[in-house]
């Protein structure tokens, strides 16, 4: 659809008539930023969002509108830059928004700071397992993951969890050979994990 009868139709009395232009992917950024602070789109992924560029999405990140980086947050695929300014968010829901994104754990340099922040706002089960398995996350971001059944597996193996604690999680038959696997846990402890289970240690 041509762009002069989009900005048109995005002054239309009717709502469904604006929300249709929301929907459409060849609509202007400008209108769109402007067209969701008055309309009700629901947690879609717009078109016009998902065929964004970089530069895009970046510009929508930095809106002053938190309903317009909302829209970036729901992405899947973000660049790592755009998804730490998005974390780093003063807008709640806006990080609550966030899917979680593969740039993270193919991020190797990710802070800690943000790894943290993540953890605190998660909520995602992918998000706790991927701050769980970062090698930047720091030992109090490991214990707030240890409440998720699926990053608790990953946080028993990480080396910065306190050691008092994977001792603990090493006598927990689901977590123990997860604890094994790390490489600080105490000698003694492996020895005594290999004594109670002189086949293999048990499944989680």
């Amino acid at each position: 659809m041509a762009e002069p009868i989009l900005r048109e139709l995005a002054n239309d009395e009717s709502a469904d008539v604006r929300r249709g232009v929301v929907h459409t992917p060849s609509v202007p950024l400008d209108v769109l930023t402007h067209l969701v602070e008055s309309t009700r789109i629901g947690p879609v992924r717009l078109p016009r969002v998902i065929a964004a560029t970089d530069e895009e999405l970046r510009l929508l990140a930095t809106s002053p509108s938190p309903r317009a980086r909302m829209l970036v947050a729901q992405r899947t695929a973000l660049l790592a830059d755009v998804f730490e300014l998005l974390v780093a968010d003063d807008n709640i829901h806006v990080v609550k928004g966030i899917a979680p994104p593969p740039a993270l754990s193919a991020n190797p340099h990710c802070d800690p700071e943000l790894l943290h922040h993540m953890a605190c706002n998660a909520t995602a089960r992918r998000t706790y397992r991927a701050v769980a398995e970062h090698s930047n996350t720091r030992a109090e971001t490991l214990l707030l993951c240890l409440g998720d059944d699926t990053a608790r597996r990953w946080a028993a193996e990480h080396p910065n969890l306190p050691t008092d604690i994977l001792i603990k999680l090493a006598n927990d038959p689901d977590l123990a050979r997860h604890a094994a696997a790390n490489p600080v846990l105490p000698t003694e402890v492996m020895e005594s994990l290999t004594a109670a289970y002189p086949g293999n240690l048990p499944e989680s």
